[in-house]
């Protein structure tokens, strides 16, 4: 690697190479090897800036470890560090696998707050980590919160948030989601029908369903195979 070498010509590594090394890493998606630069970095003791820390969040995204992701955030804020949007963005998109809606809804009001951009990625991870927890009742409420403040609102959104619903067998809502896409001029996809049909699933509502899969031939839409589960 790079600090291996530097130190071969008798260079002793700064806080820019370190900082360069992990965004490097991140880049190439080798996130165990960025969080091992920044614990080297601090066992050296040396004061990583804003860029480390922001990078190794990024690491964490990669890697789904929210706790990790969070605690990073902190360090920021204890070395007089506000985290920025990437940061931020990043710590949320940790929250979605593991379904941890409750940091994920707290960084994205704090976000808010300090008027920060959220990106699609971001909003959507939110929105999942909720689905992921089971909290059909928050994504709704998320995606209204997002509404209230006046952030763009996209397609993957709507897609998580009818996720969520369809995780609970609330279909009514899953409709109700897809029905009003268009009135934002979005566009359904596949997945977003897919989450309509999937959200049948009691089978009360078949002949719904055949009325999406007509929907979706006459839209040009290959059904998934989510669809026929």
């Amino acid at each position: 690697g790079a600090l291996p070498a530097m130190k071969c010509c008798g260079l002793e590594p700064n806080v820019i190479s370190y900082s360069s090394t992990i965004s490097a890493c991140v880049k190439g998606e080798r996130w165990q090897v960025a969080i091992a630069v920044l614990l080297h970095m601090q066992a050296c003791a040396m004061d990583p800036n804003a860029i480390s820390y922001s990078s190794v969040t990024v690491a964490c995204e990669q890697s789904m470890r929210w706790q990790l992701a969070f605690s990073t955030a902190e360090k920021m804020y204890c070395r007089k560090f506000e985290p920025d949007s990437i940061s931020c963005n990043a710590a949320i998109g940790a929250c979605k696998r593991p379904g941890q809606w409750q940091p994920a809804a707290s960084t994205l009001a704090d976000m808010h707050r300090r008027s920060l951009k959220l990106n699609a990625v971001g909003l959507g991870a939110c929105i999942s980590a909720c689905e992921k927890g089971k909290r059909w009742e928050r994504a709704l409420q998320m995606l209204a919160f997002l509404f209230c403040c006046g952030l763009e609102v996209n397609v993957i959104c709507f897609n998580a948030a009818m996720s969520a619903c369809e995780a609970r067998e609330q279909w009514q809502r899953a409709w109700q989601l897809l029905a009003d896409m268009p009135g934002q001029g979005l566009e359904a996809d596949a997945s977003s029908f897919s989450a309509a049909v999937s959200s049948c699933k009691d089978g009360e509502q078949w002949q719904m369903s055949l009325l999406m899969f007509a929907a979706m031939r006459e839209l040009r839409i290959a059904p998934t195979e989510k669809c026929y589960g």
